[in-house]
C-alpha cells in the first residue's frame, strides 16, 4: 500500500505521529503496540482500521468500528476506596 500510494516511510510516520523506526518495524512485520497510532494512520489513509491491523476488512469505516469488534474486554478492578475505577484489558479477538 505504501508504494501504491507513492508514500515514504517518513510520510507514513508523520501521518501516524510515530518515529520512522516504528514504521520500519511495521513494514518488517512487527505488530503495532500503539493502537491509536494505527488508528490515526488508518484515518489519514482512509482505509479500514481492522484491515490495517489484520488484513481483513470490517463492515464499516474506521470511525464506525466499535472497539468491542476488535478486542475482547476483560473486567479487572484497578482501585477501590472513596471512588472506584475499573479498567478492562484489551485482548485481541481470535478470529
Amino acid at each position: 500500500m505504501i508504494t501504491e500510494r507513492g508514500l515514504t516511510q517518513k510520510a507514513i510516520a508523520q501521518l501516524a505521529d510515530v518515529p520512522v523506526s516504528t514504521v520500519c518495524g511495521w513494514v518488517s512485520g512487527v505488530l503495532p503496540t500503539d493502537p491509536l497510532a494505527a488508528y490515526r494512520l488508518a484515518k489519514a489513509l482512509n482505509v479500514d482500521f481492522q484491515w490495517l491491523l489484520t488484513s481483513e476488512s470490517s463492515k464499516g469505516r474506521p470511525s464506525e468500528i466499535p472497539i468491542s469488534e476488535i478486542f475482547d474486554l476483560q473486567d479487572e478492578p484497578a482501585m477501590t476506596g472513596m471512588f472506584g475505577i475499573t479498567a478492562r484489558r484489551l485482548k485481541k479477538k481470535k478470529v
